[in-house]
């Protein structure tokens, strides 16, 4: 019960910020995508970015029953941003605080699956 919570505090507050980055950056690559092939990979990982954060989301409201598939997804999506933050595109300080937010409740979630925790 208590990592429900701590998901959920985690998770919500941060995937606000990173939704709307996500949604401004697929429309600006949509816009790009003719001009070169860079875009259509940086469209390719916003998209997978806003399917994470739903799966993410949806997994801090059901935690105790989640599967394989959402834990995956997350891995992907925190993989994807942790190559943003690394490329240095986003260095708003709190931007960075809710980026690393979401890869601690990646971790959480993939300990948890890991050790069986939600048993």
């Amino acid at each position: 019960m208590f990592f429900k919570y701590v998901l959920r505090l985690l998770i919500w507050p941060a995937s606000f910020g990173w939704f709307g980055v996500s949604l401004i950056s697929v429309f600006v690559y949509l816009r790009d995508l003719d001009a070169s092939f860079s875009a259509l990979i940086s469209l390719l990982g916003a998209l997978t970015g806003l399917l994470s954060l739903l799966v993410m989301n949806v997994t801090a409201l059901r935690y105790p029953n989640i599967s394989v598939y959402h834990v995956l997804l997350s891995q992907i999506g925190c993989g994807i941003l942790g190559y943003v933050m690394y490329v240095g595109i986003f260095s708003e300080p709190l931007l960075v605080l809710s980026g690393f937010n979401l890869l601690v409740a990646a971790c959480i979630l993939t300990f948890a699956h890991l050790f069986d925790m939600n048993k």
